[in-house]
């Protein structure tokens, strides 16, 4: 399985300064990053499985956005070990804007673009309908609360 992002798309993603990596988790070494890459692509196949068929090949700009992002924050995570990080910090919005587009994609309620811009097909279940997720009757955003109201 090829991985969906490179610990170089991480490290640009988690800095403002790539000369200045010490001090983040930009710092850390590739093998270090690729384990986050790993976990992030793991979490996204999974919550994407019963949609499409995983491992994307070719990925979608944007489930590589969503891996670089969680990867990004797990890696923060390993790296500030026990120290928080605040809900202000970007790190943690990346992350949020992350999980929130990948259970819109999950829900169905976004469809995923391919390199061409146009829909890439969900799987079928056997009968010509796309495979419905299970989960929630409602969402939060049916009452038009954000989904990052109740975190």
């Amino acid at each position: 399985m090829a991985p969906y992002a490179s610990p170089d798309e991480v490290r640009a993603a988690i800095t403002r300064d790539l000369n200045r990596l010490g001090g983040s988790a930009a710092s850390m070494d590739d093998q270090q990053l690729d384990a986050a890459i790993t976990n992030a692509q793991s979490q996204v196949d999974g919550k994407l499985r019963r949609l499409y068929l995983v491992p994307f090949s070719p990925v979608p700009d944007l489930v590589k956005s969503i891996v670089i992002d969680i990867a990004g924050w797990l890696a923060t995570m390993n790296y500030r070990q026990e120290k928080e990080i605040p809900e202000v910090d970007p790190i943690v919005r990346r992350y949020n804007r992350a999980h929130d587009l990948l259970c819109c994609i999950a829900e169905g309620h976004l469809a995923l673009p391919d390199a061409a811009g146009t829909g890439i097909e969900p799987r079928l279940n056997g009968i010509g309908r796309p495979i419905q997720p299970v989960g929630k009757l409602f969402q939060s955003r049916d009452f038009g609360i954000p989904p990052w109201a109740y975190r």
